[in-house]
Formats: C-alpha cells, sequence, structure tokens
C-alpha cells in the first residue's frame, strides 16, 4: 500500500496544502503544494485531514478555512479568524475536486477529523468559539454530511486537533490540551 500525508504549509494567506507519498514510511515522494482554495476568496487554510471513503474509493480531503467579506459569520466572532471545515476527493492525489463546504454548525470550528463507525460517520471537531475551545461530534450517514447537530463538548477548554484510533469497538481520541 501507499502513505500519503497532508499537512498545512502556512498560517494567513495560504490556499493550500502540501502532499507527499511513501511506500515505506521511510522514502517519500517529492513533495507537493495542492491550491484547492484557489477559486474561493479564503483568507487561509489550516488543519488538514485525510480520511479513505471505502464505498466511492476516494480519499477525503478536509481542513478549515475562512473565507473574507464576512461570508460566514457568527455570533461574536472575528471576522478574519472564523473557519469552517471544507473538502475535497481525489482518487490519486494528482485530480482533486471543486473546494466544497463540508460542515457549517454555526460557529467557528476547525481541525474536523471524519471516522467511520459500522456505517455510520462521525466528525470530530474543535468548536473553536472564544467561550468554548474544545471537541465536539456530529455525525452522518455518509462523509460528505449532512451533519446532524453537533453534541456537547466532551473535552475541557482549549482542546483541539483530534486524531482517533479504533480498537475494538472503543474509539480512543486524541487531542492537544494548549492550555
Amino acid at each position: 500500500g501507499t502513505f500519503h500525508l497532508v499537512w498545512a504549509t502556512g498560517l494567513k494567506g495560504d490556499k493550500g496544502f502540501g502532499h507527499a507519498s511513501s511506500k515505506d514510511l521511510v522514502q517519500w515522494s517529492d513533495q507537493k503544494y495542492v491550491e484547492v482554495m484557489a477559486k474561493q476568496d479564503a483568507l487561509d487554510l489550516v488543519s488538514p485531514n485525510l480520511f479513505y471513503d471505502e464505498v466511492s474509493r476516494r480519499f477525503v480531503v478536509t481542513w478549515a478555512s475562512t473565507i473574507s467579506k464576512n461570508f460566514i459569520q457568527s455570533f461574536q466572532e472575528e471576522v478574519e479568524d472564523n473557519p469552517r471545515i471544507w473538502y475535497t476527493t481525489t482518487r490519486d492525489f494528482e485530480v482533486f475536486s471543486d473546494a466544497e463546504l463540508l460542515f457549517d454548525p454555526n460557529y467557528s470550528v476547525r481541525d474536523g477529523a471524519i471516522l467511520e463507525d459500522r456505517g455510520r460517520y462521525v466528525l470530530v471537531h474543535n468548536d473553536n468559539t472564544r467561550p468554548m475551545f474544545n471537541l465536539r461530534v456530529s455525525a452522518s450517514s455518509t462523509p460528505f454530511g449532512p451533519w446532524g447537530p453537533s453534541s456537547d463538548a466532551f473535552t475541557d477548554k482549549f482542546t483541539g486537533s483530534p486524531a482517533a484510533i479504533q480498537s475494538g469497538r472503543d474509539w480512543w481520541i486524541y487531542y492537544t490540551n494548549a492550555q
């Protein structure tokens, strides 16, 4: 198999993410910049994540972007730091679908990671609003939504960057704590 890695390449002003692949996790392909938000008036592209959808046999790359000109604005959030989760799909990391909005819960959100659990999909995400800064989840019957209501927070304040692994029927969710 082939391993794929995606990463943020900068903070403000970036409209793409980095990609590289490896067969053995030692030797890596050349790094490539994938400018997926070129058609959007995005101020940034942060927190890219990868999910492989077995049903459609496509990779789903998610990330958070803030759109300029107050395109999406939630209550009391900074206009220039008010991201939503976007996505693109690819089979080969050469051709990508147009960027589309994946998740807009009507609050600032970043760090979206899609998990598949027995035919149901869960989006673990960071509620990025000023009073919260914690993790929540939302569920869907597909990895592309529509997403149901978000859960209450299940972590303390100042947590983000979720990553998860499944062990049996349990999920272990790892995250950073910036407190």
